[in-house]
């Protein structure tokens, strides 16, 4: 299961990404890295940001509310209809709770969306690309 790459700082960045028009700027909320990936079996592969679990009994405490979030909401139909292989994308998100900032927890969700990597393209997809595809999903 594709890992999420490390993310770059500002002054890494190409100075022609700030004269395009178009950049996004996305909050991280407080919790861990989690992704997750539907098998053609319909079972649900989950992993932090390092592992990646084959045993849903395994997953560590702060990612299992996470994990039951998606277990209930993630529309698989959509899914399948969507894309040719399941197996191929992977979604990755925060499993939300606190770390260091207090936020107002009974309003968000266990788990949110941040980003979609498609294999059959080798790429992530954009920002509000994503955005779509999670709530088509059920998810946000």
């Amino acid at each position: 299961m594709k890992r999420y790459p490390p993310i770059p700082g500002v002054e890494d960045a190409p100075e022609e990404i700030f004269e395009s028009g178009h950049l996004w700027l996305l909050e991280k909320i407080d919790g861990a890295h989690v992704r997750f990936q539907l098998r053609e079996s319909g079972v649900i592969r989950f992993g932090d940001r390092t592992r990646a679990y084959e045993d849903p009994e395994a997953i560590s405490e702060p990612y299992r509310h996470a994990v039951r979030h998606v277990r209930e909401r993630l529309d698989r139909d959509a899914l399948e209809d969507a894309v040719d292989d399941v197996e191929s994308v992977v979604f990755f998100g925060e499993a939300t709770h606190r770390q260091t900032i207090e936020y107002e927890w009974d309003r968000l969700p266990s788990f949110l969306g941040f980003d979609v990597y498609s294999a059959e393209t080798d790429a992530f997809r954009p920002p509000g690309a994503a955005q779509a595809i999670f709530e088509r999903l059920g998810l946000e």
